[in-house]
């Protein structure tokens, strides 16, 4: 019952004291139960509600190839007190720069063309180390799912990151950090003319790690690059231009899981996470009726949709003039 009232919180944008009312439920019962649970628990119940998404998307035996993951983090604007899980970030508007407290969330998601499906949330402590979040990221990730690569963005360029997802016999894509060292190899590729080259990070630290290195010239002093373990035998930087645009279906996904999302100013952030994770199921299943209709489904129309798919009786609602839904 309180999953279904959550649902219709995310859908229309309110609270569950407010939706509760309402209904003329009590939302206390189900604060008192959530209180008793660890933010630890709740995830790993959250994450189980994500598989459940994902195995819709398996049934279709066309979804069995090989796909690109995305790992990404997204910060949420906070004001309350502050606990274990807010962090400062620093806001820029024109000149002007301001620190905001946030609570911050990271995920890892099939991204293929105009598709995003969400596997695993997490939520991120304070100065809990990237690598710790990426290994998490990771176990969550289907056994049956065959991986292509890992898409991250420049913040994942760690030694410990990349060094973690190789452990777990993960390909990687992401940018070079272009910083000193690495400007004075693009210098040196300039005049040699080779543009991949093994490059070590954190070199002679304990950390320390070798990776592959690819750059583009992009003009006079101006270029890009990738860090990559992918096979790229016969393959030019193209390949991982290509590969890399595959992520900013993640940026997109994360304004659509904005749509779908439960106001709160609970200090419980096990319901946060809660929250935070009924947005993603539910635009997880947006894409899911996008890609499988030939008409294309608008937010405002999946608004329509998700009410008359919570109700318990049967019939077909005529939505627009093309698209009709049985349920």
């Amino acid at each position: 019952m309180f999953f279904l009232l959550l649902v219709r919180c995310a859908v229309e944008e309110l609270s569950m004291e407010s939706v509760c009312d309402r209904e003329f439920e009590s939302s206390d019962r189900f604060f008192y139960y959530l209180g008793k649970m660890s933010v630890c628990e709740i995830t790993k119940l959250c994450n189980l509600l994500l598989k459940r998404a994902f195995k819709l998307w398996w049934r279709d035996r066309r979804n069995h190839r090989p796909v690109f993951l995305a790992i990404d983090t997204s910060d949420l604007a906070h004001d309350g007190r502050d606990t274990e899980y807010v962090h400062f970030t620093v806001k820029k508007r024109g000149l002007k720069h301001s620190k905001i407290k946030v609570i911050r969330f990271a995920t890892i998601s099939i991204v293929l063309q105009g598709f995003r499906l969400t596997l695993s949330v997490t939520p991120v402590c304070k100065k809990e180390k990237l690598a710790v979040i990426v290994e998490r990221l990771v176990k969550e990730v289907p056994k049956e799912l065959r991986v292509r690569a890992v898409l991250m963005d420049k913040g994942f360029y760690q030694s410990t990151v990349l060094k973690t997802l190789e452990e777990h016999g993960l390909k990687y894509v992401v940018p070079v950090k272009q910083y000193e060292e690495m400007t004075l190899c693009y210098h040196v590729a300039e005049l040699t003319g080779v543009w991949r080259f093994p490059y070590t990070i954190n070199k002679g630290k304990p950390d320390s790690y070798t990776i592959n290195v690819y750059l583009e010239d992009q003009g006079v002093d101006s270029y890009i690059g990738f860090a990559s373990n992918l096979d790229m035998t016969g393959r030019d930087f193209f390949t991982l231009i290509k590969a890399y645009h595959y992520r900013w279906n993640i940026e997109t996904g994360y304004q659509e899981c904005n749509e779908y999302r439960v106001k709160t100013r609970t200090r419980n952030h096990g319901y946060r996470v809660l929250a935070y994770t009924i947005g993603h199921l539910l635009m997880g299943i947006h894409n899911l009726t996008r890609k499988n209709n030939k008409v294309d489904v608008t937010l405002d129309q999946m608004r329509l949709i998700f009410p008359l798919l919570l109700t318990p009786i049967h019939g077909t609602e005529r939505i627009t003039k093309h698209l009709s839904i049985t349920y």
